[in-house]
């Protein structure tokens, strides 16, 4: 039976309520900030060969000329760690309407936020030295990440972005289909087997086993194509409830 997929394994388990079912939709398009962190991971990773094999020598060497390797490895790599947590604050909800609203969002995160999150990054040793100022919420430092990120995605993601896009128009074509044809609950079961939807709970693996109820708030499905193992939450629960999920 395909549930036994899921024995053993920790998951977080989201709860709805009919608001939720309401208010819960699929974004039309990627997220550029989501995209950058995911395709940092992916840039470093050792899985995914056999899609992204050929992305990454050409990134690497796309970084190399642009003279941007040296702050992806001090500032970008750091940042974005391929573990269970990192900060939500490089993903604000503004990403949906495009990169420069998205970057405009990660600047306007409050210093307590910033470095809350900083220190919940599992940095070995605590967080680096080069990242203390952007714990303090330094103007400069912040500046600096904003550029990174622009640049960043400038160099390695928008000559592909237009296939993205595309790909993540064609998913969304599908759901809506699924939605007019047999409401949010179809459109949540058409996610098996990344996710399981056992109504009213939406279950997905999880490095902690634990539980989110929405609490009203619904639910924004976010397609990625980076996004490799599984969705990915928004870990802070009292932020606008978010989950990257992999549109091909």
């Amino acid at each position: 039976m395909a549930w036994e997929v899921f024995a053993g394994a920790d998951m977080l388990r989201v709860h709805f309520t009919g608001e939720d079912l309401v208010r819960t939709r699929v974004a039309e398009t990627p997220d550029p900030l989501w995209e950058s962190v995911l395709s940092l991971q992916m840039l470093r990773a050792r899985y995914g060969s056999s899609v992204f094999g050929e992305w990454r020598v050409r990134a690497r060497e796309d970084l190399r000329r642009a003279g941007l390797s040296g702050v992806v490895r001090e500032l970008l790599f750091p940042l974005t760690p391929d573990a269970s947590y990192w900060p939500d604050f490089l993903t604000p909800s503004e990403g949906l309407l495009g990169l420069e609203a998205g970057i405009d969002g990660v600047l306007a995160t409050p210093r307590r936020r910033l470095r809350g999150e900083l220190e919940r990054t599992p940095f070995p040793g605590g967080v680096p030295l080069p990242l203390r100022a952007l714990a303090d919420g330094d103007r400069a430092a912040l500046d600096e990440l904003g550029r990174a990120l622009r640049a960043y995605h400038r160099t390695v993601l928008a000559p592909y972005w237009p296939g993205i896009r595309e790909r993540a128009e064609v998913d969304h074509a599908v759901r809506s289909v699924e939605r007019r044809t047999g409401g949010i609950g179809r459109v949540l079961g058409g996610f098996w087997p990344m996710m399981r939807w056992r109504a009213p709970v939406l279950e997905m693996r999880h490095p902690l086993d634990r539980d989110l109820f929405l609490n009203g708030r619904g639910l924004v499905l976010v397609p990625s194509r980076f996004c490799w193992r599984g969705p990915v939450p928004i870990a802070d629960p009292a932020l606008p409830r978010r989950s990257s999920t992999r549109c091909g």
